[in-house]
């Protein structure tokens, strides 16, 4: 009985520990960013309000909470969400740059290197989306080599990354292609292989505004092999079926497009105007003219190249090769007009970072005027100094000569104040140790007295429990006996039945045999081709497979029977009828 309890008690302790396992699994999936559990559904909340300003307070809240308890993690997110609700207001790069730059600060300063290169692509997002390409190179310029300096080999990479961005987002695609296949170099050199295929995909968008979709095909096809998730490779078939449809590989586009189909997943690839695209060319595919129109005519405004490019497409499917002509010409002026912006963009650019610098050479040269007119007036404060100080010599002296005399009286009066707290700490002392003394004797006395009850109780309890375990032992011996001896006598009775069974069917097997083997010879006597039987016999061989089938189906109905009759016997617990 203790055994059986001991594992019931074992079996209910691993069900737990196994629930335990799982709930702490389970959080640590659905809080990815380290952040303290308690904490974390407040930084959920705030990440989710980032846009509104109803954030702020809650980000306040989760900074203040996480310093409290010692959270770093929870500290730096709450600082991110402060910079991404300014990162989202159009015009406010001050506000924006003074909250990065806490956020920048805080995780250089707790080592968080991956935390801090993250900052400076969002402010390189930020000058790409304000069209201040030139002020992100330098910036990335001046963060290459902070990045060398320290020999951080993730900054280096995610560096020469984001110079792809800004050329990639500027037009210059040769040069982010060139840009992108370095960063891919520096992964597979540092051993970040799991970003390439983003990379990849990167290139493969490159080639797509050059309408090279060979180069788009070959550079997914390349990110497929460096793909870790099912969205990855979902991602890079949409740029390989998008590359597919242009060249008019409509057969292989079609195939691509099923294996999408058949692993249907939310498509995270950065660009919104390859998935409407992607869209456009399924829809052209299917002969849906209207669906087409419609996804390439919302791109007219995001981006009227990839507006042109997917009317030529449609065009050439439809096998108008002058109206596709007619298009792909838009594409190539569409690209020259976005030279000219890029253009007018970095002369804004340029006289910005003048009109900075021109300032920050008049600050300082107030500066040095400020500081000439302090030197001069330290000067003139020095020499007023210089008299003062001489009084002052004269005043010290007599003071001096006072605080001697002073400290003589203060040390004789602490000697006599030492002597009388020497005196009162000796009578202190005294009493509290016969104070102790006391009490050391009232815990001896009632210590002893809680032993011997504690004695008295476990004595009682020991012999209770061992009176009730012997009834329990015998109770069970009783039991046991009874089921040992039932058990033998339905052996008894399963041999026995095992023996007429067997007995059963050793008479049946000749009975059986004897019919069959008639059937069998007759069938076989029938079937062949030189019996040199006449109609007669033919017709008394075929009675006699009959009467013999008849006999055979007897004996077995007659078997069914009695198995059937031995079922009922034992569903209703008659063994010896069994």
């Amino acid at each position: 009985m203790n055994l059986a309890l001991l594992k019931t008690r074992w079996k209910h302790i691993s069900v737990v520990l196994i629930f335990l396992g799982m709930v702490c699994f389970v959080c640590a999936q659905n809080n990815p960013q380290k952040i303290n559990d308690k904490l974390y559904p407040l930084y959920v909340k705030a990440y989710n309000m980032r846009k509104d300003a109803a954030s702020l307070p809650l980000a306040d809240s989760l900074c203040q909470a996480s310093i409290a308890i010692g959270d770093r993690y929870g500290e730096c997110f709450a600082l991110q969400v402060k910079f991404l609700h300014e990162y989202y207001k159009p015009n406010n790069f001050s506000r924006f740059d003074q909250s990065l730059q806490a956020y920048m600060d805080k995780v250089l300063s707790y080592g968080m290197n991956r935390f801090y290169y993250y900052a400076v692509s969002m402010k390189t997002f930020y000058y790409t989306r304000e069209k201040r390409y030139l002020e992100g190179f330098l910036y990335l310029q001046e963060q290459i080599k902070i990045a060398k300096s320290r020999n951080n080999h993730y900054g280096i990479c995610m560096l020469h990354r984001m110079t792809g961005v800004i050329q990639h987002s500027r037009g210059e695609l040769p040069q982010a292609i060139a840009s992108y296949k370095q960063a891919i170099d520096l992964y597979k050199k540092y051993g970040y292989t799991r970003n390439i295929s983003r990379e990849m995909l990167a290139i493969a968008d490159c080639y797509r505004l050059e309408c090279n979709y060979e180069g788009v095909v070959s550079a997914a096809e390349e990110a497929r092999s460096y793909c870790v998730s099912q969205a990855d490779r979902n991602n890079v078939a949409i740029y390989e079926t998008y590359g597919l449809f242009m060249l008019g590989r409509y057969a292989e586009f079609a195939d691509r497009c099923q294996y999408l189909k058949n692993n249907k997943l939310p498509l995270d690839n950065g660009y919104n105007i390859i998935n409407h695209a992607f869209a456009a060319c399924c829809a052209i595919y299917e002969h849906r003219d209207n669906d087409a129109v419609k996804i390439i005519d919302g791109l007219a405004d995001i981006s009227p190249a990839e507006h042109y490019r997917l009317y030529s497409a449609y065009y050439k499917f439809k096998g108008n090769y002058a109206k596709s002509i007619e298009y792909m010409k838009k594409v190539i002026i569409s690209r020259f007009n976005f030279s000219d912006e890029v253009f007018k963009h970095d002369t804004s650019s340029r006289d910005r970072i003048f009109r900075d610098q021109r300032l920050e050479a008049e600050r300082e040269q107030m500066i040095e005027r400020n500081m000439q007119l302090q030197l001069t007036n330290a000067q003139m404060t020095l020499n007023n100094s210089s008299l003062e100080l001489n009084r002052t010599r004269e005043a010290a002296r007599l003071a001096k000569i006072e605080r001697e005399h002073n400290q003589l009286r203060y040390n004789h009066q602490q000697l006599r104040n030492k002597q009388l707290s020497d005196s009162i700490a000796s009578q202190r002392l005294l009493g509290q140790t016969r104070e102790r003394q006391l009490r050391i004797e009232h815990f001896t006395q009632f210590l002893i007295i809680a032993v011997a009850l504690v004695l008295m109780l476990l004595t009682t309890i020991h012999v209770l429990r061992k009176r009730f375990l012997v009834k329990r032992l015998n109770h069970a011996n009783a039991n046991l006996d009874k089921s040992i001896n039932e058990l033998n006598v339905a052996m008894d009775r399963a041999q026995e039945s095992e023996r007429l069974k067997t007995l059963f069917l050793q008479n049946m097997g000749d009975d059986l045999r004897t019919p069959l083997n008639a059937i069998v010879g007759f069938s076989r006597l029938l079937t062949r081709d030189d019996n040199g039987l006449n109609e007669d016999e033919k017709k008394e061989i075929a009675q006699g497979i009959v009467d013999n089938s008849e006999v055979l189906t007897t004996l077995v109905n007659d078997i069914l029977d009695m198995a059937e009759q031995r079922s009922r016997a034992a569903s209703n617990g008659d063994l010896q009828t069994v």
